[in-house]
């Protein structure tokens, strides 16, 4: 009737309870940012070898600079580059 093999991980497994709920406080309600965060955490469990994404990856997502804002919701301005040229 069905098929009598069971996988190793489902879906419910992709993802820990931590990161989920890490991700839906961290995207503020938009939809977008919730996708935009679980396929970056995705890539950076690839990254490190895991089936699941924990805390690790879904931070690692999170630190990257357009994902930072300051305490108003306006996004950081990125980091100042120094030009480090050496006059010989």
């Amino acid at each position: 009737m069905g098929n009598t093999s069971t996988p190793s991980s489902t879906a419910a497994d992709t993802f820990t309870d931590d990161a989920l709920h890490l991700i839906l406080r961290s995207s503020e309600g938009i939809l977008r940012a919730v996708r935009n965060l679980c396929t970056a955490s995705l890539i950076e469990a690839v990254r490190d070898r895991v089936r699941t994404v924990g805390l690790k990856q879904v931070n690692a997502v999170l630190m990257q600079p357009h994902w930072r804002h300051d305490t108003t919701g306006e996004p950081l301005p990125p980091p100042a580059q120094t030009n480090q040229k050496t006059q010989a």
